[in-house]
């Protein structure tokens, strides 16, 4: 199967939409016939088509490769899908020339059916209309005589029930009122224009009501009679009440009474029991505070006792400084009655003896200082003296040897070297203090320093004199210290 088509195949423009039925203009059922046969040929070639899938599949397959960069190729190719795209196309082609009849019958028989139903309407609903607004009519008319109807009998039902009524509200009242009600309904006939074809309910309504209210006229009376009874009985027991209410309240009033005055007494023994407490606590506290403060007392005296024993332990090995301060102290304490209390005249006693232990004990410690201090010194000295011995034979021995060696003729001052010192100035020598001390040249003196003789106004000393310097100073304080607590202690004796 093939079919000769190439890429530029179109479609025709569909079948034009065949135009609305109106009267003057109506497609026959002829021309629908020809419409239908469109249709069928339409169909007939999808049938076709369907039938050489086959085969066409079969001459070029779907899945069919072709080598497009070559010439052959490319011709090859152009033709397979040639060959599927005009069927392609003749059956969209095919759908839109079978489908167009399709709508346009459609529209076709929606029109003839709107335009015949149109003509049927128009002599179908002028009488329709009357039939209607009279049978709305009838409708109306009946509506209303049942309402009128239905109005009338409620009237004559609602009579009825007024008689029941009647009744029913009579029983529930006084007797009085039953007794008139009844009298009325025997003196009263019911009115025909009222109860019209419901007369003879109406009187029995009348009878039973009578009769009903001679019942309850019996039963009222009985009741009231029981009523009054029961009142009187109320009465009486709402009086007996009242009495043992009042009895009850006075013994409550009573029994409150009694308990406000036991509680208030309960509240006066717990009062006079916590004061009496507080002023137990009181009491026992301020005498614990009295032990407390005479213990601590005790213990303060005790301790000026025992400091008394040990600055009697010192003696003339102790320094000097100590003992100095310690009779400062003992001196500037003195006992007192507020400080020893009943032992006031032992604490004088041993006052006295340890100020005098004390002033007994400087002397000797001065001494003692002054000994070592000058020992000291006298070794310092000695040893002083035996280093420069020392250092005046190595340098005599040194001349010697130099002398031994130097050639005779050549000057001596030519040859030697001089040897290098180090050296601080007096600035340097402060410095080291940190600014504590401030030492001058004459201070340096007085210490035993004398300056190198250099030149220029500064005064500079061996960095090796640093120490002995150090030395010097303190030992130079300790003296004046210790001068100075003797003569305060001669000038106190």
């Amino acid at each position: 199967m093939s079919f000769e088509l190439d890429d530029s195949t179109g479609f025709e423009e569909p079948v034009a939409e065949a135009p609305a039925v109106t009267v003057a203009k109506e497609q026959s059922a002829l021309a629908i016939a020809e419409d239908m046969d469109r249709v069928r040929n339409s169909l007939n070639e999808f049938d076709r088509v369907s039938a050489g899938l086959a085969e066409l599949e079969a001459r070029y397959p779907k899945d069919a490769v072709y080598p497009v960069e070559t010439t052959n190729g490319m011709k090859d190719a152009i033709e397979h899908r040639a060959a599927w795209r005009g069927p392609r196309i003749l059956v969209e082609k095919a759908r839109k020339m079978a489908k167009a009849p399709l709508l346009a019958l459609g529209k076709n028989i929606d029109a003839r059916a709107a335009w015949i139903t149109e003509q049927l309407e128009a002599g179908e609903q002028p009488v329709d209309q009357q039939i209607k607004a009279e049978e709305a009519r009838r409708e109306e008319e009946r509506q209303r005589k049942a309402a009128a109807e239905a109005a009338r009998v409620m009237r004559i039902q609602e009579a009825l029930a007024e008689i029941s009524e009647n009744v029913i509200i009579a029983c529930g009242k006084t007797s009085a009122d039953i007794r008139l009600l009844s009298e009325q309904m025997h003196a009263t006939l019911p009115d025909p224009d009222v109860f019209q074809e419901m007369l003879p309910q109406a009187k029995e309504a009348i009878a039973a009501g009578i009769a009903k209210l001679e019942t309850a006229l019996k039963a009222k009376l009985w009741e009231e009679a029981e009523a009054a009874r029961v009142e009187q009985e109320r009465l009486a027991e709402e009086q007996r009440r009242r009495d043992e209410a009042a009895r009850l309240e006075a013994q409550r009033l009573e029994n409150e009474r009694v308990a406000r005055e036991q509680a208030e007494a309960a509240a006066r023994l717990a009062e006079e029991r916590r004061k009496m407490e507080e002023e137990l606590a009181a009491l026992k506290a301020e005498r614990d505070r009295i032990a407390q403060a005479e213990a601590d007392r005790q213990a303060r005296v005790q301790a000026r006792f025992d400091r008394y024993e040990e600055l009697l332990t010192y003696d003339e090995q102790q320094a000097s400084q100590t003992i100095s301060t310690a009779i400062t102290r003992v001196t500037a304490n003195a006992p007192s009655v507020d400080t020893f209390g009943d032992r006031l005249v032992e604490a004088q006693q041993k006052h006295a003896l340890v100020l005098e232990h004390l002033q007994a004990a400087l002397p000797g410690a001065l001494r003692r200082e002054e000994a070592e201090e000058t020992a000291r010194l006298a070794r310092e000295a000695e040893a002083q003296a035996a280093q420069q011995a020392a250092e005046a034979a190595a340098a005599a021995e040194a001349a010697a040897a130099r002398a031994a060696i130097v050639p005779v003729a050549e000057p001596v001052a030519q040859v030697r070297q001089p040897e290098q010192v180090l050296t601080m100035t007096l600035r340097d020598i402060n410095a080291a203090f940190g600014g504590v001390i401030t030492m001058s040249g004459e201070g340096m003196a007085l210490l035993g320093f004398n300056a190198l003789p250099v030149k220029g106004p500064a005064k500079v000393y061996p960095a090796a004199d640093f120490d002995r310097i150090c030395n010097a100073i303190a030992d130079h304080v300790h003296t004046v210290r210790a001068r100075r607590a003797l003569a305060s202690l001669e000038k106190a004796a």
